[in-house]
């Protein structure tokens, strides 16, 4: 949810070096708030995941660690919407082909 908590999977992970874990970042897409207000994580006041547009601090993440190989993102539960959902898969799916990108490998799977 936040780079606060990679320093500590960071630390965690550190311990167990042939670890093949499947870890990840939870992403915010910004896509705005269904129905309801309240169960709306995709906002830019949601405490949850990091916001898309930190493209740049993502991308030193996935050079930092190269264990690192996914991203998720939850938009929010309850009346969101399909073209909402659609719109934060796409949003998703379309940074990991830039971070690969950059990262000249298909870290991201």
């Amino acid at each position: 949810d936040s780079f606060q908590e990679l320093a500590v999977v960071a630390a965690v992970r550190a311990t167990l070096p042939s670890s093949t874990s499947t870890i990840g970042l939870r992403v915010n897409p910004l896509v705005g708030a269904g129905a309801i207000q309240a169960l709306s994580v995709s906002t830019r006041e949601s405490k949850f995941g990091i916001p898309i547009d930190q493209k740049e601090e993502i991308l030193s993440a996935f050079r930092r660690y190269s264990w690192l190989n996914c991203m998720h993102i939850h938009v929010g539960s309850a009346q969101m919407g399909v073209r909402l959902l659609t719109t934060g898969v796409r949003r998703l799916v379309d940074l990991a082909l830039e971070l690969n990108a950059s990262l000249g490998s298909d870290q991201i799977r």
